[in-house]
């Protein structure tokens, strides 16, 4: 029986790397491509004549998508190569128009917060600093880099409480790319959606803070601005954190969210709670309800970046609200300002830090890879 399959593999192996097998397998590989991608354009047609139908005749509507999604189970059901070939190259296609960018800039833009959640540091800034982003002198300082950017609007507090937030948003996005963290509470959130192309928009992390949008009346509000959000073509994601005390609550909060088409992700909680530190004391039923069980060993891992190579200073930076810039929040090596210069490591280091609360180089994996590929590392599972 062992000698049948030395021999089969023996052959298997001589057919595959034959130039005619290869030639063949290219053209045929050729041929799923330019099925999905036609595949893709007739999903497309059919998600803009749905729009329509949805204002026009919306019974009409739910017929024809439920034609679609029966055309969909059919062709998972009869081609399921082809179906997830189908699917795969309409995610590429969906991010073919997307340039990539070179350096991530995550801008604490602001310090001071609308929400006052237990366990995040802006409480003691609830007063804190509100400055106007200066863009011309942001935007001259990028553009002499000759690189593109990605500005990921975060802070200490909530973005859209910046008086000139909208406009930087605007301005920065001709050229280079946004993201931000914001709790969706803005009144501001309409004329964000009107004035900004989703497609200069990389991302929006939705912070929930279920407790304290209930506590201030917030949620329909914060659900409204979601959905208006995702409607209108931005890559928005709902995320929770998961803090111990609401374990016993999550299921519930988790169904009140698909009922209303939004899925909660959950970060873990960094920090202290009764007496014991997180994410280490996390038990094995809260990890269960959160949903980290089957990962649990990766993402405290990812926390614990000692002598791991970090980009941090080479392609990924951390800005204060007064444009000072750094490798991170937790390296105080001053690299130039947002507002003037910025320094650029020469190649890519090792992490300093035996606990990260926030590991900047988890942000962006593509740009770590890069790191390495220019510094002549190979990637391991360690770096």
């Amino acid at each position: 029986m062992s000698k049948f399959k030395t021999i089969k593999n023996k052959v298997k192996k001589k057919i595959r790397f034959n130039p005619a097998y290869l030639k063949f397998q290219f053209s045929l590989n050729k041929l799923h491509f330019y099925l999905s991608k036609l595949l893709w354009r007739i999903d497309r047609m059919i998600g803009l004549i749905g729009i329509g139908l949805k204002k026009i005749t919306p019974r009409l509507y739910c017929q024809a998508k439920k034609i679609k999604d029966t055309i969909r189970l059919l062709t998972e059901k009869m081609a399921p190569g082809l179906y997830y070939k189908f699917k795969r190259t309409k995610n590429y296609i969906g991010n073919m128009n997307r340039e990539s960018y070179d350096v991530w800039l995550n801008f604490t833009s602001i310090l001071k917060c609308n929400l006052n959640c237990e366990y995040c540091i802006a409480r003691q800034y609830k007063t804190g600093e509100v400055k106007k982003i200066n863009i011309p002198a942001l935007i001259k300082t990028l553009d002499k880099t000759g690189k593109i950017f990605r500005i990921n609007f975060t802070g200490i507090g909530e973005p859209f409480l910046v008086p000139n937030f909208i406009k930087a948003c605007q301005k920065l996005s001709r050229r280079h790319y946004i993201s931000m963290n914001t709790n969706l509470t803005s009144s501001k959130i309409k004329e964000f959606a009107q004035k900004t192309s989703p497609k200069k928009v990389v991302g929006i992390n939705a912070s929930v803070h279920i407790k304290e949008l209930e506590r201030h009346n917030l949620l329909q509000k914060y659900i409204e601005n979601f959905l208006l959000l995702k409607q209108k073509g931005f890559e928005i994601i709902a995320r929770e954190v998961a803090y111990p005390p609401n374990a016993q609550e999550i299921k519930r909060y988790i169904n009140y969210f698909n009922r209303r088409g939004i899925k909660l992700h959950f970060d873990l909680f960094v920090g202290e709670y009764n007496n014991k530190k997180y994410p280490d004391a996390y038990t094995e039923q809260e990890l269960e309800l959160f949903g980290f069980k089957k990962k649990k060993k990766q993402l405290i891992q990812k926390h614990k970046p000692f002598q791991k190579y970090c980009n941090a200073g080479y392609n990924i930076f951390e800005a204060k609200i007064n444009g000072d810039l750094y490798p991170c929040a937790f390296i105080p090596e001053q690299m130039g300002n947002i507002y003037e210069n910025i320094e650029f490591r020469k190649k890519i280091t090792r992490c300093p830090l035996k606990f990260c609360p926030s590991p900047i180089s988890t942000c962006d994996k593509s740009l770590l890879k890069q790191a390495l590929r220019e510094s002549k590392i190979e990637p391991t599972d360690d770096t």
